[in-house]
């Protein structure tokens, strides 16, 4: 259990890591879930688009 609370506070500050770019703060949990939604509209859109 002790190794899973350590990988867990691993991850969760990896994800609080913050950097700007060209003026807009994101933290990686923003780069995580707009990665994902991004993931989930090009999946949606080719789907569309593909005359199978």
């Amino acid at each position: 259990m002790e190794v899973f609370k350590a990988m867990f506070a691993a991850t969760l500050s990896v994800f609080q890591v913050e950097f700007t770019l060209y003026g807009f703060t994101f933290s990686m949990w923003d780069v995580f879930l707009w990665t994902g939604v991004a993931g989930l509209i090009l999946a949606f859109v080719g789907g569309l688009l593909s005359h199978d």
